[in-house]
């Protein structure tokens, strides 16, 4: 069994032809990439940070989005809010909770 690690999920969806982990696309969105991946019967989720850009949101602040991993395709969504956390430890705290079920 293949353990996934975001440098599988990175290489496994720029050879899909898919560019969310490219340079270009993570400087537009000012993204961080989370090396945590949580793997359960809910499917795959990891973490990245965006700066918090537009109207009223000049500070700066860096927002975190949960997101999902599919393994079939490669393709990377987000799984509930884009930058719906204020802290990182939430947002992994709600991807465990996707990948594992609540507790």
């Amino acid at each position: 069994m293949t353990t996934i690690d975001i440098d599988y999920i990175k290489t496994a969806n720029k050879v899909r032809g898919f560019f969310f982990f490219e340079p270009a696309t993570l400087r537009g969105f000012s993204s961080r990439i989370m090396a945590d991946v949580f793997e359960g019967p809910g499917g795959i989720f990891f973490v990245t940070s965006e700066k918090r850009r537009g109207f009223r949101c000049e500070d700066g602040e860096r927002l975190y989005t949960v997101r999902r991993f599919n393994k079939a395709t490669g393709s990377v969504d987000t799984e509930g809010e884009f930058q719906g956390f204020r802290t990182r430890k939430q947002a992994l705290s709600r991807a465990r909770e996707c990948a594992f079920g609540t507790t």
